[in-house]
């Protein structure tokens, strides 16, 4: 499984601009719906 900095890179690669406090709630986003393998939100916090 990939790690946070890993996805954080990648996302990054995605050249979004955004304020650095958003970009890093998608990475949040992004690390946990891959590491919950769900799409309830409830599992993807908890990741």
């Amino acid at each position: 499984m990939r790690g946070y900095l890993e996805i954080e890179q990648i996302v990054k690669r995605w050249g979004i601009h955004m304020r650095v406090t958003r970009l890093r709630n998608l990475i949040l986003l992004v690390y946990g719906i891959l590491h919950s393998q769900s799409g309830s939100l409830s599992a993807i916090v908890r990741h």
